[in-house]
């Protein structure tokens, strides 16, 4: 729950941007699924999602410059005027 608190304060708390990439980082790697979430307007650059589950989960307005999204399945997600800089 903590790391589900550090990534959805990251909407409205830019400088806690690194934490909540290593949040969402670690919540996936640990098997947490993403599918259908709220995301919009989470900080998460640099964050490594290899291979995540992201159907249906709305994105927009999200930093996720520099994010790694390889083999990622992303079928009805939503990035409308999320920054996908160097993705």
């Amino acid at each position: 729950q903590f790391l589900l608190n550090i990534l959805f304060l990251s909407k409205n708390e830019p400088r806690l941007a690194i934490s909540a990439s290593n949040a969402i980082t670690i919540l996936h790697f640990a098997g947490f699924l993403f599918t259908n979430l709220n995301l919009q307007y989470v900080q998460i650059p640099y964050a490594d999602l290899t291979g995540i589950n992201l159907d249906g989960t709305d994105l927009s307005y999200a930093n996720m410059e520099k994010t790694v999204l390889i083999e990622a399945f992303i079928k009805n997600t939503n990035f409308s005027h999320a920054n996908m800089q160097f993705v």
